[in-house]
């Protein structure tokens, strides 16, 4: 939890409940309490009033002040990652030119490790318009593919969303990007594809039951997956 997110400001995030009491008693005034506090019915209680105060005892009561140091380290990488990430971008031309939705993959690939990971999060986030979120496990997947030499690939992402690599730039697409276009006309077939689509056409002969003869079947494979088309 951050002390301030967009409008909304925490000023008392860092100050201890008996200091609160404490300062409410001093002014003549008692402390309300919710009383479903007090119910172990919620996992968020049984945290609070069972698994806390037993940590503190374990840390010989420092458990709090551990927390509180970590949290403050926690607020200066995230602060050292969002100046590392505004600068990063800044000077990307790709960025600029796809507004936010592409990488240039040198300065990318030449980035800390930690700021490769935060470009790469930010890139899903902003071009998947909050939809896609990049897991840990997703991160490395994706820089192993990056560290591999190619101008042209696509990677596959949860929810469909496509991670592909143009040249020297790296971008986040929907799943929509990968749909071939079929028109059949008096001019005759004419099939539209992406790139990393291997496409097979052929008309139907034989006893074929699914098929009548003459009937043109293209199976599309990519992506890890095939599939006909009729």
């Amino acid at each position: 939890m951050e002390w301030r997110a967009g409008r909304f400001v925490r000023p008392l995030l860092g100050v201890r409940k008996e200091e609160l009491s404490a300062y409410l008693g001093a002014l003549g005034e008692g402390w309300r309490e919710d009383a479903t506090n007090a119910e172990p019915t919620y996992k968020r209680n049984r945290i609070r009033l069972q698994l806390l105060p037993l940590l503190e005892e374990l840390t010989g009561g420092g458990l709090l002040a551990r927390l509180g140091a970590a949290s403050e380290q926690s607020a200066q990488l995230r602060e050292w990652l969002d100046q590392a990430h505004a600068a990063h971008v800044a000077a990307d031309p790709a960025w600029a030119r796809s507004g936010g939705r592409a990488l240039s993959v040198a300065p990318l690939l030449a980035a800390q490790t930690m700021v490769q990971e935060e470009l790469l999060h930010r890139l899903a986030r902003g071009a998947s318009v909050g939809r896609l979120s990049l897991t840990r496990d997703a991160l490395r997947r994706v820089r192993a593919q990056l560290a591999r030499s190619g101008q042209e690939w696509v990677l596959e992402l949860s929810g469909g969303w496509l991670l592909r690599r143009t040249g020297a730039t790296v971008s986040i697409a929907g799943a929509e990007a990968s749909v071939a276009e079929l028109a059949v006309g008096e001019a005759g077939v004419r099939l539209r594809h992406p790139a990393e689509l291997a496409v097979r056409a052929g008309v139907a002969r034989g006893p074929r039951a699914e098929l009548p003869p003459g009937a043109l079947a293209l199976r599309l494979g990519g992506l890890g997956s095939e599939r006909e088309l009729t």
